[in-house]
C-alpha cells in the first residue's frame, strides 16, 4: 500500500483531481485512470486526503489588485529567457487554422474574439523589461476588428495553395514580447461559403490546453452574437497574473522548500543529458525542423502499459 504522499504523487500524474463536496471526497479523472486497486487505495486514504484538499484551499489563489510590475510565473520565465537566447524565433508560436464552412456573421466572430481577448488579460500582455528584469504589461483592451484577406489565385486550387503559402508565412513571424501584441489573428476567405479563421499566439500567453477552451468560448460567444447584441459569462474569479503572483509568494513558503528538497533527493545521480537511443544523431545546431508519426497499440498491450504505470506510481506519458 503506497503512503499518501505516493499516492497524491500518483493521482497527479494520473490527471485525477479531487474535491471536497460537502464533505464528501469527489474525483474527476480520464477514463480508466481509476482503477478498483486505487480507488481502494483513495478510500483507505479518504481522511488525510480531505485534510491536504483543505489544508491547499487556505492558499487558494485571490485576485491581486496591484497590476503594476506584475511578475512572471516560472513557465513564463522560461519562454521569455529563450526568446532572449534566440532573437526573432518562431519556434514558441502557436498557430491553429480553423476551416469555417457555410454562412459566417464576420461581425459577430469580430465581437467574439474581442469579447475573450478581453476576457482573458493574459492574451493581451506584454512583457517588457525594468533594470533588466521582466515583468507583465495587461495591455488596454482590445477594440479593433481583425483583418479580412481574401485568398488569391483564379481557381479553388489556386487559392488552397495561396492560403497554404500565406499561413505558412505568418506562422513564420516571430512576435516582439517586450511591445506586443503576442497574437496575431486574421480571416482568408476562399469562396463565398468557406473561410479560414487564422490565430497564431506566442506559447508565453497561452498553452496547448487551453486552446480548448478558447475555441469553445468563442464558439459561445459567437453564437450569442448572431443571436443579439449582449453576452454573458460568469466572471473570472482570477487571471493568471494572479496566479503568477501567488505562485511567485509560494515559492519561498516551506511547502515548496520541502517540495523542492524531496525532488532533490529524487533525482540524485540522474543524468545531465538523457541519451536516448536515435535514429540519427543529434545535430550540432538545433533546427526545429520535427514531424509527427502516429501508430496503433493493441488492447491487450495498453492494457498492460496502465498496469506497469499504476505499479510505478507513473502516467502512461
Amino acid at each position: 500500500m503506497r503512503s499518501v504522499d505516493e499516492l497524491i504523487e500518483l493521482l497527479l500524474a494520473l490527471a485525477v483531481k479531487l474535491r471536497i463536496e460537502d464533505g464528501k471526497l469527489k474525483y474527476n479523472a480520464p477514463a480508466g485512470a481509476v482503477t478498483d486497486e486505487l480507488l481502494s487505495e483513495i478510500r483507505e486514504h479518504k481522511n488525510e486526503l480531505i485534510d491536504f484538499i483543505s489544508t491547499r484551499q487556505k492558499d487558494k489563489i485571490k485576485p491581486y489588485p496591484d497590476k503594476e510590475l506584475v511578475p512572471l510565473s516560472f513557465a513564463q520565465n522560461r519562454l521569455w529567457f529563450l526568446d532572449k537566447l534566440e532573437e526573432d524565433s518562431f519556434a514558441y508560436n502557436l498557430p491553429f487554422p480553423v476551416k469555417i464552412e457555410g454562412y459566417l456573421n464576420v461581425d459577430a466572430l469580430n465581437n467574439s474574439i474581442r469579447y475573450i481577448l478581453n476576457r482573458h488579460s493574459v492574451l493581451r500582455t506584454s512583457f517588457p523589461e525594468k533594470d533588466g528584469v521582466p515583468f507583465q504589461k495587461i495591455n488596454e483592451p482590445v477594440d479593433k476588428t481583425f483583418p479580412f484577406i481574401p485568398a488569391k489565385g483564379n481557381s479553388g486550387i489556386e487559392k488552397w495553395e495561396w492560403t497554404e503559402k500565406y499561413i505558412a508565412e505568418q506562422i513564420r513571424k516571430p512576435f516582439d514580447l517586450a511591445n506586443g501584441p503576442l497574437y496575431n489573428i486574421q480571416l482568408i476567405n476562399i469562396d463565398g461559403s468557406t473561410n479560414i479563421l487564422l490565430m497564431i499566439f506566442h506559447h508565453i500567453v497561452l498553452d496547448g490546453w487551453s486552446i480548448d477552451i478558447l475555441m469553445k468560448e468563442i464558439a459561445g460567444c459567437y453564437r450569442a452574437f448572431s443571436n443579439g447584441p449582449q453576452i454573458t459569462l460568469p466572471p473570472l474569479e482570477i487571471q493568471y497574473s494572479d496566479f503568477s503572483v501567488w505562485h511567485n509568494e509560494w515559492m519561498n513558503s516551506p511547502q515548496a522548500k520541502a517540495q523542492l528538497e524531496y525532488w532533490k533527493k529524487q533525482l540524485t545521480g540522474s543524468p545531465v543529458l538523457l541519451q536516448m537511443p536515435l535514429v540519427n544523431p543529434r545535430p550540432a545546431i538545433q533546427t526545429l525542423k520535427g514531424a509527427t508519426e502516429s501508430f496503433v497499440i493493441d488492447a491487450g498491450l495498453f492494457t498492460g502499459l496502465k498496469k506497469l504505470a499504476n505499479e510505478n506510481g507513473c502516467s502512461l506519458f
